[in-house]
């Protein structure tokens, strides 16, 4: 599959980051003072709770001209590359990044 060929996978990596906090509360609780800040091990666990999007998944768009995917949004709800500046809601849809990667390889 597509994602075994990234450099690193987001649910693995919220692993290890439950992994670091959990470490992060232990040593405050077996400490006589809190060693780490309490309001960092607060953020980190809110920063945890609320990415659970799986963004592999989500839907890709891309410029038609030159398969850029930065594109931009007006207040007409246009939208526009910034890379070429040569269309305007010509787009093309990917069901994911990786059906986009595996179209077009030399985007990486």
């Amino acid at each position: 599959m597509a994602t075994e060929n990234n450099s690193y996978n987001m649910k693995e990596v919220q692993k290890q980051f439950t992994k670091i906090l959990e470490k992060f509360k232990h040593t405050n609780l077996m400490s006589a003072f809190p060693i780490i800040d309490s309001e960092h091990i607060e953020k980190l666990e809110t920063i945890l709770k609320l990415d659970k999007t799986d963004y592999d998944s989500e839907p890709v768009e891309c410029c038609i001209h030159c398969k850029s995917l930065y594109l931009v949004t007006d207040n007409d709800d246009n939208d526009e590359c910034v890379t070429c500046r040569n269309s305007l809601n010509e787009t093309e849809t990917h069901a994911s990044i990786f059906h986009y990667l595996n179209k077009y390889p030399d985007r990486k």
